[in-house]
């Protein structure tokens, strides 16, 4: 099924969009690359945008490879990356001891 087309008001919104279709759509990355290279493209409004919608981890998982963003971004995306995953690893730590704490006392989840 194709994509719909990326439809957004600014380059740093529809660089983010096709970065996120790029997992469904082989093609949109390419396409984010040549939105990027545009001479009104602003890091640092990408930079505030995928911090506001807190998609830095997604973005960093999307993008680490790809030699995509300023090395400046890339560290400060990778380093949210990091403590995301910090956090859920304790998350899911926490969780394991509730559920045995629960079948301990046959307290069905």
């Amino acid at each position: 099924m194709p994509m719909p087309p990326v439809i957004a008001d600014d380059p740093q919104t529809r660089f983010l969009l096709l970065c996120l279709q790029s997992r469904f759509n082989p093609t949109a990355l390419d396409r984010a690359q040549v939105v990027a290279s545009q001479d009104n493209f602003d890091w640092d409004a990408l930079s505030k945008l995928v911090d506001d919608e807190l998609l830095s981890p997604l973005l960093y998982t999307i993008t680490s490879d790809k030699d995509m963003l300023p090395p400046h971004l890339e560290r400060q995306i990778r380093e949210i990356y990091l403590q995301n995953a910090v956090r859920n690893a304790i998350l899911a730590k926490n969780l394991a001891k509730i559920i045995e704490g629960s079948a301990a006392y046959s307290i069905d989840l």
